[in-house]
């Protein structure tokens, strides 16, 4: 894939004020792959410009409708600020406009909402591998790039306020 290793950046627009979960078990599947990869919430986080511009392949996690809707906006960010990077949605509502968004050129690919594996063999400039039964069928989600679970939603309970959160 050339002299230099791939970046991924994933990149979580909406998620209904909850801690992009999607998005951090797709980054536990490049960790497990040994893929440099950084995760950001666009919800509580701001553009990350320095980020877009060092990436090689940017996966935007799009899991209802709104999050399709800002990620297309991101998407043309993304291709305005890192014209030579790759660009990709993953999740349920991408995998329901691929046609519009494949046919736009608003993203190179678009994955179903288990892309973990896939966009790892993407990332490596791979074709689409077999199950390697020595690999786990799942990994833990990496959250440690995304914010605590106190800037999201929180339960009001009286006068308490409680995070709640997966």
């Amino acid at each position: 894939m050339g002299a230099h290793a791939p970046h991924v950046l994933l990149l979580s627009c909406y998620e209904l004020g909850q801690q992009p979960f999607a998005l951090a078990k797709v980054h536990g599947f490049l960790r497990a792959a040994d893929v440099v990869a950084s995760s950001v919430d666009l919800a509580v986080d701001a553009w990350p410009a320095d980020a877009v511009r060092a990436a090689t392949l940017v996966a935007i996690a799009t899991p209802m409708h709104t999050a399709l809707a800002l990620g297309v906006h991101a998407a043309r960010r993304v291709r305005a600020e890192n014209p030579s990077a790759r660009i990709g949605m993953f999740g349920l509502y991408a995998s329901l406009n691929a046609e519009h968004l494949l046919r736009e050129g608003i993203v190179d690919d678009v994955l179903g909402p288990d892309a973990g594996p896939e966009l790892v063999a993407q990332s490596l400039g791979s074709p689409w591998p077999r199950q390697d039964l020595r690999r786990p069928l799942s990994v833990l989600p990496h959250r440690r790039d995304l914010e605590p679970l106190s800037r999201y939603v929180r339960l009001h309970d009286g006068d308490r306020r409680k995070v709640v959160g997966t």
